[in-house]
């Protein structure tokens, strides 16, 4: 059975863009026709999975005039329309679009602003004529292109062709680095495999600046390239840098970094159990990894979801031993982690996709799940269905949360751009039990709490524009617009491309947002959400750990993990590189790559409140 690749689209008046998103295609082909059928197909992946796609256009094509670019990365077409004029969508018919196609925010332009092809750096792209191109292979397509994509034209690190970090004349870094990787893997090969989501960017030494201080030129770290088994080596290296001042910064650097497993494998979430005994990964494999949090040992796998996962979470109290996930398969599924077996299984059927779920109500056993359109509600006890939200929101429902402090209240965020709070008590329907609505006016990525009670939402849209909300009164507390502009004029480094999460500290009652590079660096800008509002330069910065983009973060404390061995951990990582890199606060002037500032400085457990929340 052949699969989708994501494919991305955006417009001019006289062209369309069209992305495929497939990392190392094989024997790809691209058939373009008049009468506006796009037809590909390739092989990729470890095993050679067989991708297929068939696009519908809205309208007739100039088949001579339209281009084809084939990268490492990604096949990007430009397709000259036969008659110019703005389409009112990628695909004709009046069938809602399907799941894996998206728009390209970095290419969309609206039609008043449409100035032509000159307003897109296409990063001096070797493009091929769509005419006479079928049937040839991926090998043909691609041995006399540039290495680029639709999105970025990316440059492998210089530290690839050199075992000595020195030979680039930058100063170096005591990096301790930990690779795991499975026999056979080509590492060489592994670093170019960046999927990247954002804005063009080309991969250039970072300009590492810090207040009080230079800004020295580093290049990310050697990687490690020894293959093992799901073993463990330490790689060290050493560099010096022009020292901050100790009084304002505290130490911050790579700890650990794991290989998932062998192939294009994403990290899409990390999630950590109530007792940090074990963190939860999951990945574009439809497998859920687990490791520990401390040591990053590898403790085993669960696996049954045939498509992707949306979202993983621990059970509470009680019941800490148990994860669940959700999927685009229709399902929702529980794993006793001590076994690694599958102890539940809900569907949401078959033509459902669950994109999020939540447990909670009277006494935590009413299971809401976010599908297409849809909220659906089960006794999870007994697995039945004992409700179904259909009227509220009109497209794919993202997020749902239980309020933490209120665990009858039920928050949903959409595509469609609505938040909805809904009572849960008694018989649940759209007439009697939606309380509110906030329209964000924009595609909602992620939502979660913020406040003492928990009264406030952060909102994280999909066109990277970040916004606080008070839920209970349905009232705008602070727009970020530019959140993406503020956030890269406050450091010197690249431009932030996206947003990974947003982080709360009760203890504080401080928010920050999590920005990142398509470098993989992150940083954590702190976001004042009241009065004017604004987002300061970054408290935090994680450099030096990824090469790609960044899909998750999870931090932690000395406390919450409650072991001697952990004392300094600062937290975990994943991304489009399939690794996981721990950080860590370390005060030795030597361990100066990556930094924080002293008001991010996690606070000594004899400090720390006795209930901290973590209400994401």
């Amino acid at each position: 059975m052949s699969r989708h690749p994501e494919v991305k689209w955006a417009q001019r008046a006289d062209k369309v863009f069209i992305t495929v998103l497939l990392p190392d295609a094989k024997n790809a082909k691209v058939n373009l026709e008049p009468d506006g059928d796009f037809t590909f197909s390739a092989s990729a992946g470890a095993e050679n999975h067989l991708y297929e796609l068939k696009l519908d256009l809205f309208d007739k094509v100039n088949v001579e005039e339209s281009k084809i670019n084939i990268g490492v990365r990604s096949i990007f077409c430009v397709v000259e329309k036969a008659e110019k004029g703005w389409w009112k969508k990628l695909l004709r018919g009046d069938e809602k679009a399907p799941h894996y196609l998206k728009v390209d925010w970095d290419k969309w332009v609206d039609e008043d602003e449409d100035t032509g092809l000159g307003d897109l750096d296409l990063g001096g792209m070797d493009f091929s004529k769509f005419a006479g191109m079928e049937g040839m292979g991926g090998d043909a397509m691609g041995d006399d292109l540039d290495d680029t994509d639709d999105e970025e034209e990316v440059s492998k690190p210089a530290e690839e062709n050199s075992e000595n970090p020195d030979e680039h004349g930058q100063s170096l870094v005591r990096i301790l680095s930990l690779d795991i990787a499975f026999k056979g893997c080509d590492w060489l090969r592994k670093i170019s495999r960046l999927n990247s989501i954002s804005q063009k960017q080309t991969q250039k030494p970072f300009q590492h600046s810090r207040r009080g201080s230079s800004s020295p030129s580093i290049t990310l770290p050697q990687r490690n390239r020894e293959r093992v088994m799901e073993t463990t080596e330490m790689d060290a290296m050493e560099e010096e840098e022009p020292q901050p001042n100790p009084n304002s910064l505290k130490r911050f650097a790579l700890k650990n970094s794991i290989q998932t497993n062998f192939g294009d494998d994403y990290v899409f979430q990390i999630v950590a159990r109530d007792d940090w005994t074990a963190m939860a990964v999951s990945l574009s494999t439809n497998a859920v990894k687990l490791y520990s949090p401390v040591t990053g040992q590898y403790l085993g796998e669960c696996r049954g979801h045939s498509t992707t996962i949306n979202h993983i979470s621990f059970s509470g109290p009680g019941n800490s031993h148990i994860l669940h996930s959700c999927s685009s398969d229709g399902t929702i599924r529980a794993w006793d982690t001590r076994t690694f077996n599958q102890v539940l299984c809900i569907s949401a059927g078959s033509s459902q996709e669950v994109f999020s779920f939540s447990i909670g109500g009277l006494g935590d056993y009413l299971l809401a799940a976010g599908c297409k359109s849809q909220i659906l509600f089960w006794d999870w006890r007994n697995k039945k269905q004992v409700a179904c939200l259909e009227d509220s929101h009109v497209d794919d429902v993202t997020q749902v949360h239980f309020v933490p402090s209120d665990k009858n209240k039920l928050v949903s965020a959409s595509v469609d751009g609505l938040i909805c709070t809904f009572d849960t008590v008694g018989d649940i329907n759209d007439d009697d039990h939606l309380e509110s609505v906030i329209n964000v006016d924009t595609s909602i990525g992620k939502v979660g709490f913020l406040g003492d009670t928990y009264q406030k939402l952060w909102c994280l849209t999909h066109i990277e524009t970040l916004s606080v909300w008070d839920w209970k009164e349905a009232r705008i507390e602070a727009n970020f617009q530019d959140a993406r502009s503020l956030a890269s004029d406050s450091w010197t480094l690249d431009r932030v491309n996206y947003f990974v999460d947003c982080h709360y500290s009760g203890d504080d009652q401080r928010l920050w947002v999590i920005g990142g590079t398509n470098a993989g660096t992150l940083g954590y800008f702190p976001v004042n959400y009241q009065g004017m509002g604004a987002i300061g330069p970054p408290e935090a910065v994680l450099e030096g750990g990824h090469t790609g983009v960044v899909r998750s973060v999870l931090p932690m404390s000395s406390k919450q993990i409650g072991t001697a061995q952990s004392q300094g951990i600062f937290g975990w990582t994943g991304g489009e590189d399939g690794r996981l890199c721990c950080w860590f606060s370390d005060g030795s002037p030597e361990t100066n790559r990556s930094w924080i500032s002293s008001e991010f400085v996690m606070k000594s457990p004899r400090t720390c409140k006795k209930n901290r929340h973590l209400p994401y």
